[in-house]
């Protein structure tokens, strides 16, 4: 492999230098290290850097070992894939008729707790798998069982108390057991509160600094979200699971069949002419992801506990960087600006465009221009000229023209991101 490892280098440490993102980034090729960096603190506070040691929460790539161990359990004639919910929690709406499938491939219906509005309020509580259970089974049914997709955590969480009751022993135990102790991962386990002592990185939102972001205790998220590891290590499971160290041929194919873009635990990115099979995470200010290439064995993990950038586009560059892709450093000299009320106070109402099926509305919130499109989160947007905003969290940059200005408003713009131009006119 010819990787631009000069040319990553860059890339990575601007993002750094400019408190866009913190990154540990570990590239492996059937096994072997071919590209590593790390960049930018584990703690802020005490100026502890990432290092190959630092530990970092991944977030929903948890759900990858939690497939794991379902599917272990399967090979051993244990369970079945068509166990329906009731043999083990039986107090759920529609347990009879949701399948251990539908769980591992978000077919449950059952809604996903960590949206919920109350969920900020005992995120960071301790709660058993009593108290867990009560609250994910309190929830409506979102739709009959296997009639369609929507991610929740909430199928995760249940799997990994099923796994407990089954093993009779805690999550924490059996990921030790079952995945760690048999791959060598010394550095890889359910978490709980973070310990700088242990390397263990806190994670963070950038708000004119790095400011640490709350703190989930893990026992929430459990078998949805609850790993702990580096990013070697997170490589190292990634590369064991595709080549027969944890489940059969049959499993991992079993895994890896695509229903609505997800499998068991599992999806596909196509980058190119490329596809690789991982997941992806956040909690926190944690960002994660690992990817398998099948064809050259190369095996691809990013770990992040500061994003102040489009983390997608991280990827794609070092995608780029490792595949002979050009990919282009990022500029970060030109300056915010401040923007008076009056500039704010054109661009302000709703906009729609003929590229994208993506209504957006625009207001100024605390002197703050905000957008958002329906159904999604608020975000802010950054002045850079008086008509030229963006939102670098998404890798957004959206340019007003300044001719379209009729009475005080502005009628056009156009949002560039991830390569793409879309035109948008006020409605």
């Amino acid at each position: 492999m010819n990787i631009d490892k000069s040319g990553l280098d860059a890339y990575l440490n601007a993002l750094n230098d400019n408190n866009k993102m913190m990154t540990a980034v570990y590239v492996s090729k059937n096994g072997h290290l071919v590209y590593q960096h790390y960049a930018g603190h584990a703690f802020t506070e005490d100026g502890q850097v990432i290092n190959h040691d630092t530990r970092f929460r991944i977030g929903s790539i948890t759900k990858t070992y939690t497939a794991v161990l379902i599917m272990q359990l399967v090979e051993q004639g244990e369970l079945s894939l068509q166990d329906t919910l009731d043999k083990h929690f039986p107090s759920f709406p529609n347990a009879g008729k949701i399948t251990l499938h539908h769980l591992l491939n978000h077919r449950s219906g059952i809604a996903n707790f960590t949206e919920q509005a109350d969920y900020p309020n005992y995120m960071t509580q301790n709660k058993n798998m009593e108290q867990m259970l009560a609250i994910i089974a309190a929830l409506p049914s979102e739709f009959p069982p296997g009639s369609q997709h929507t991610y929740s955590n909430s199928n995760y969480v249940v799997l990994g108390f099923i796994l407990e009751q089954l093993y009779k022993a805690p999550l924490s135990e059996i990921i030790a057991t079952r995945i760690a102790k048999p791959l060598g991962l010394k550095n890889s386990y359910f978490g709980n509160t973070i310990n700088s002592k242990d390397n263990e990185a806190a994670s963070y939102y950038f708000a004119e600094n790095w400011q640490k972001a709350p703190e989930t205790t893990l026992q929430i998220p459990h078998g949805a979200g609850a790993m702990v590891a580096t990013a070697q290590e997170t490589n190292e499971f990634t590369h064991a699971l595709f080549n027969g160290k944890l489940v059969n041929e049959e499993s991992l194919k079993t895994m890896m069949k695509l229903k609505d873009g997800y499998g068991l635990g599992l999806f596909a990115r196509p980058f190119y002419e490329q596809y690789l099979w991982g997941h992806n995470g956040c909690i926190d200010g944690f960002a994660s992801d690992t990817a398998y290439n099948l064809e050259d064995g190369v095996a691809i993990t990013v770990l992040s506990n500061g994003v102040n950038y489009d983390f997608n586009g991280v990827l794609i560059a070092i995608l780029s960087g490792i595949y002979e892709k050009d990919f282009d450093l990022p500029d970060f000299s030109a300056a915010a600006v401040e923007v008076s009320k009056s500039n704010l106070a054109r661009t302000i109402g709703s906009f729609a465009s003929g590229d994208l099926p993506l209504a957006i509305q625009f207001f100024v919130e605390k002197g703050q221009l905000m957008a958002q499109a329906p159904g999604q989160g608020a975000f802010p947007l950054t002045p850079y000229s008086d008509s030229e905003y963006r939102f670098d969290g998404a890798g957004i940059v959206i340019k007003f023209d300044e001719q379209s200005e009729k009475q005080g408003q502005l009628q056009r713009f156009v949002l560039h991101q991830g390569g793409g131009q879309f035109r948008y006119e006020r409605k």
